[in-house]
This record gives C-alpha cells, sequence and structure tokens, in this order.
C-alpha cells in the first residue's frame, strides 16, 4: 500500500488521484506510483484488462487495487513520468493534428492494442487520446521505430470482458460513442475499434504542425 506519509499533492487535473511513493517488501527502493480512487457503478475496475495490457508493456504497472465502498475503487499503478530533456510521457491529445509522419505508426500501434484485447475477447471502452500516453525523447518527439512500445494505456475505469461490462450511467454527449451506446448498455466486442474510427481522422487532421505537416514537438516546459 502506499505509505500516507510520503503523499505528493495531486496532478494539476481535477480526477481523484495523487502521487506517491511506496517500497515493495524486502526491497528499499521507492516507486513513484499514482493513486487513483475511480468510482464504478458495478463496483469493479478493469483490473484484468489492466493487468493483460501491463504484461504486453502497454499500460503502466499495476500494483494494487481494493473495492473500498458502494463502487468505490483504488487503484495504484505506475507513475508514467516526464522529464525536462530526458523525455518520458505525455498524452496522445497533446499530440492533436501535429501527429506528421508519425501518424501511420501511432494508428498501426493503436489497432494492436486492440486486437490483442480482442483476442481475448476484452474491451477498453474507452481508448480515447485522453487515455493513451505516448512516449517522447528528451526533445519531445514521439519514439518510434524501437522494438519497444511507445503507447501505454490508463484509465481501466469501464474495461472488462465482453458481454460482461456495461457502459457508465452517464456518457459525454460531446463525444461520438459507438452507436447504440448507452447508459447500462453491454458494450460491444467491436467497440474500441468503432471508437478509435470515430475520433481518429478529426484528431489528425486537427490544426497541422506546420504547412510540411511535420511532426510536432513536446515541450515538457511548458
Amino acid at each position: 500500500m502506499p505509505d500516507r506519509n510520503k503523499i505528493d499533492k495531486p496532478p494539476t487535473d481535477e480526477s481523484p488521484r495523487f502521487l506517491a511513493k511506496i517500497h515493495k517488501a524486502g526491497d528499499k527502493h521507492q516507486y513513484q506510483v499514482v493513486v487513483k480512487f475511480v468510482y464504478n457503478h458495478s463496483g469493479v475496475y478493469g483490473t484484468d484488462v489492466h493487468q493483460y495490457l501491463s504484461d504486453n508493456e502497454l499500460a503502466p504497472t499495476l500494483h494494487w487495487t481494493k473495492n473500498l465502498h458502494r463502487g468505490l475503487v483504488m487503484v495504484v499503478m505506475k507513475h508514467l513520468q516526464l522529464e525536462k530533456d530526458i523525455g518520458g510521457w505525455v498524452e496522445l491529445d497533446a499530440f492533436k493534428g501535429k501527429l506528421g509522419t508519425r501518424a501511420s505508426a501511432v494508428r498501426k500501434e493503436l489497432e494492436k492494442i486492440i486486437r490483442l484485447l480482442q483476442a481475448k475477447r476484452m474491451v477498453h471502452a474507452d481508448l480515447r487520446p485522453k487515455n493513451i500516453m505516448v512516449k517522447v525523447d528528451g526533445n519531445g518527439d514521439i519514439i518510434t521505430g524501437t522494438e519497444e512500445p511507445f503507447l501505454s494505456v490508463i484509465d481501466f475505469d469501464w474495461s472488462g470482458t465482453v458481454g460482461e461490462v456495461c457502459y457508465p450511467p452517464f456518457l459525454n454527449s460531446r463525444i461520438r460513442w459507438p452507436d447504440g451506446a448507452k447508459a447500462y448498455q453491454k458494450i460491444g466486442e467491436k467497440d474500441d475499434s468503432i471508437l478509435l474510427e470515430n475520433w481518429w481522422d478529426a484528431f489528425e487532421k486537427g490544426q497541422p504542425a506546420n504547412e510540411k505537416g511535420e511532426p510536432a514537438k513536446f515541450d515538457a516546459s511548458s
């Protein structure tokens, strides 16, 4: 469990999550983690899906989950850090309209993730740019062309097995969800693929980085 005496201030977003440091039994090394509190109407976090993608190095290491009370779940996972001049992880959303020549590689990696999930009859259910982290180097360039995965999926609040998990009571009406998606509706096997198709073109064609469409760089100092 996280050390309550070493919990730092939360990141600057509105989600109920905190940064903390933990250490494992017999190991003096401290690990920085994200402690997240998820409310799910079913009272279940997508642990199996998170762990499966983590085993394939496509999600942060999942350290611990605990059902607390009336649908509230505590999740402890590896913190995907970003350090100035060194690199790390940022939301894919930071590259809207700025992927340039990296677009094909990113799209292929997303399709690979979905194929892995479908092979196990699993769904993420909210596979959008804000829930996908991308690895960048010290210059802010997306790291592609290596054997190591450069995308990492987060937020498995709705994830689970096809035919078992459902959409939550409230869906953001500004988002183009798969046809038929509604409160308490079971999440379909193809919904991850459909959701990707729904947002990809607009994401790729957002405000271009420049007239040549060259890849953008993420400025860690901003």
